[in-house]
């Protein structure tokens, strides 16, 4: 029988020691014990596993968007490729910051959205894959959330409260927020929908706090307001009910960031896969009779190199899925890593740019908040910061010359770099 384990992730920016709930659970139910600790707890709980079960994560709902888009059917086969001109003006984020999975694609339906930012997808990886949890899944903590068709669920917990008023619609907010959050969604949800589901765990302690939204609730909207108390843990509930439909809801772990499963039942098509590997075949043969071979080639090259150099910084990464995203998510990060990494970045492009060449660094300014840092230089001519900022650029770094001044036989000026492009 499948066995899952289900990890919560109980804070928005993860690391090794953030607070993590976890549970072991079969597809036909059955008991389960669930624990809380660190998430570093978590992945020593997998290890001890005799047999490891897929890995699915509840990620944070206050840092995901859930929205739709409504695709022109003639373009749907290609809506993925349409997808970020499509939802653009919804976000608040620059749409190159920000990864977007989609759900099932119907005819003449929206597509479900799930938008989140890069970095915020990175670091929980990161923490996962550090700690040795290798994850399968990755869904949205609130369409984990028990919900009815026509109604809109509220479920109370200590780290706030999540809100699902569709099958692919939902969002967490803070307690304190709670109310002005259910009243925007029952005052804009859909027409008729004016039943409202107030859930909440008997061990979580919240029953009074759920009572009082519940008569706020009441005397603001003109709505049935029904209160639910489960015996199980938040956690347990939301487990159960995300395996009990893990098929049919959106897995933000798609484009770089996919996985590659075995289906639920655990078995293998054998005509699908001789299929694919035909087709694959032929693609194959096609492809080395053109110059697009090269290309290909030359792509699966630079990709390797940059894992290497990625792996050679961070070596105790376990996986790497996107070199430049990963780093500069380290550039940008609250630890302390982006000084020291772009540091060591430099000085490896310094050491075989610099060979015989008389350009100076005076001194250099990291700026942490902004993730930059200015370096002073001299050098005889300009010629030679000209081209240091066209080899920290084929590297992938930005620099901007910003300043060029002549003092002497010297030219002093100021590179200003950045993150990764």
């Amino acid at each position: 029988m499948y066995e899952y384990l289900v990890v919560r992730l109980c804070e928005g920016v993860v690391s090794a020691t953030a607070a993590a709930d976890w549970m072991l659970l079969k597809m036909n139910g059955g008991d389960a014990d669930v624990h809380h600790g660190s998430l570093r707890e978590a992945g020593d709980y997998y290890a001890a596993l005799a047999s490891k079960p897929l890995v699915v994560v509840l990620a944070p709902a206050r840092d995901i968007l859930m929205t739709t888009a409504q695709v022109p059917v003639g373009q749907q086969r290609y809506a993925k490729q349409a997808l970020p001109f499509l939802v653009e003006e919804k976000l608040a984020e620059d749409i190159e910051d920000v990864h977007i999975a989609m759900g099932p694609v119907h005819k003449n339906q929206p597509v479900p959205v799930a938008v989140v930012r890069h970095f915020d997808v990175i670091n929980w990886l990161d923490a996962l894959y550090g700690v040795g949890l290798p994850t399968t899944w990755m869904v949205p903590e609130q369409l984990a959330v028990p919900w009815r068709s026509g109604s809109t669920a509220v479920f109370l917990d200590h780290s706030g409260g999540l809100v699902r008023d569709g099958q692919w619609q939902g969002l967490g907010c803070e307690l304190p927020n709670l109310e002005l959050a259910v009243k925007s969604v029952a005052e804009h949800g859909a027409a008729g929908q004016r039943k409202i589901e107030l859930a909440y765990s008997e061990q979580s302690g919240l029953g009074e706090t759920a009572q009082q939204l519940r008569e706020g609730l009441l005397q603001e909207l003109d709505a049935e307001i029904s209160l639910l108390a489960y015996q199980e843990t938040t956690t347990e509930v939301l487990a159960r009910n995300v395996l009990g439909g893990l098929s049919d809801t959106i897995n933000l772990l798609q484009g770089g960031y996919a996985v590659k499963t075995p289906g639920l039942r655990g078995t293998l098509n054998v005509r699908k896969i001789a299929t694919t590997f035909a087709a694959c075949v032929a693609l194959h043969l096609a492809f080395t009779m053109t110059a697009g071979i090269w290309f290909d080639w030359r792509a699966d090259t630079l990709t390797a190199d940059a894992i290497t150099q990625y792996r050679h910084w961070f070596p105790q990464a376990q996986r790497v899925f996107n070199p430049r995203r990963q780093l500069q998510s380290k550039l940008v990060s609250e630890d302390g890593a982006g000084s020291e990494l772009l540091i060591s970045y430099i000085g490896a492009v310094a050491s075989d740019w610099q060979q015989g060449n008389d350009l100076r660094l005076q001194s250099m300014d990291y700026e942490g908040q902004a993730g930059s840092m200015t370096l002073q230089l001299s050098a005889p001519a300009a010629d030679s910061m000209a081209a240091l900022q066209k080899q920290l650029q084929s590297r992938g770094l930005h620099s901007e010359l910003k300043s060029v001044s002549q003092r002497g036989d010297l030219v002093t000026g100021r590179l200003k770099l950045g993150g990764m492009h």
